[in-house]
């Protein structure tokens, strides 16, 4: 979903308790972001184009492919199907797409624990240094 703000389109993904259940705690943030790795890479628009002889842009992010083998994050994943009447608009399928919100979610967790154990070792030092 998208609002304007400021001029600024804003991209919101609808987040309400009463429409969430079996809500349960995420424990391994840290583990699933280290299975994802990150590429920088030339994008073409279509499946089939090449960056040689096509349109394309450069990007940083993940590939949809791997982040599917990663089961925490198999359902960010969109197998995209082709609109019915734009099979001459996409002859080679429609790319696969992530939503990347369902992967930064575990980067707060992620960060959560980080802190968490920075504050343990912090602990830790303290005590050494007092020896």
């Amino acid at each position: 979903k998208s609002l304007k703000h400021n001029g600024i389109n804003i991209f919101t993904a609808a987040s309400d308790d009463r429409i969430k259940f079996n809500e349960t705690l995420v424990e391994n943030g840290l583990d699933v972001i280290n299975k994802v790795n990150i590429y920088k890479y030339d994008k073409v628009y279509e499946i089939g184009h090449t960056p040689e002889n096509n349109p394309y842009k450069k990007e940083i992010g993940v590939i949809a492919q791997e982040i599917q083998q990663i089961p925490e994050l198999a359902q960010s994943v969109v197998v995209n199907e082709v609109p019915p009447k734009q099979e001459e608009r996409f002859p080679n399928e429609v790319p696969m797409s992530v939503y990347y919100d369902q992967i930064h979610s575990y980067h707060i967790r992620a960060t959560q624990e980080l802190h968490q154990l920075v504050k343990t070792l912090q602990a830790r030092i303290e005590v050494l240094e007092q020896r």
